[in-house]
């Protein structure tokens, strides 16, 4: 695999909320707050890590759930492991074992040829709404996606299956290093590490004087 190369963080300044005496605390008050703290983690994990997978977030075929209706019974569900990733704006993807983990891939096979489909997971900023106006605490959520097009740079990438024209019936790889059609890819998940502080590309011409 070669490197990927990631945009480097914005730079842009801090700025954090300026307290003093008779300070009148309201909501947008505390918001820049936190807000504050959180900017100031993101930015630590971009400066120091490119995206990835801390832990877990493994990719297993299962059974279709009990409570699957009879035209989705088939060959194609799949389960996500707990875990932790971290995507490229810094944000925390926390997979918990308490949610529903399962996932269906429904994209139809190509008539012809093969088509390449991407399973991913993303962060989710969780948004203010009235429903949620009078509960304490609100969660930051993850999203998975099933996608015919690569990953995105705010995405990451838990496994790829290229479909193969006819009926799709995914099954493990025999060899992990060299999956086949209508099998578990695992060879592209990223994982956390350093940063480079830069990349260096060195490549060699082969000169063949003609005989």
């Amino acid at each position: 695999m070669t490197h990927q190369d990631f945009s480097s963080p914005r730079v842009n300044p801090l700025q954090r909320l300026q307290v003093y005496d008779s300070l009148m605390m309201n909501a947008d008050r505390w918001r820049v707050a936190h807000q504050y703290h959180r900017h100031r983690q993101n930015v630590l994990h971009q400066s120091l890590h490119e995206p990835g997978i801390v832990c877990g977030l493994g990719v297993r075929l299962i059974s279709p759930p009990a409570q699957a209706p009879a035209r989705f019974r088939d060959r194609r569900w799949l389960e996500i492991q707990p875990g932790i990733a971290i995507d490229l704006e810094g944000n925390p993807i926390i997979v918990d074992p308490s949610t529903d983990r399962t996932f269906r891939i429904a994209t139809t096979p190509p008539s012809t040829g093969t088509l390449s489909v991407y399973l991913v997971v993303s962060y989710v900023e969780p948004q203010n709404s009235a429903s949620r106006q009078n509960s304490e605490l609100v969660r930051e959520w993850f999203r998975f996606d099933e996608k015919t097009s690569p990953p995105t740079e705010t995405e990451i990438e838990l496994c790829r299956i290229l479909l193969q024209s006819g009926t799709v019936e995914l099954e493990a790889p025999p060899d992990v290093l060299f999956p086949s059609f209508n099998q578990l890819d695992l060879r592209y998940r990223p994982k956390v590490k350093a940063r480079p502080q830069a990349v260096v590309r060195v490549a060699t011409a082969l000169n063949v004087s003609e005989s």
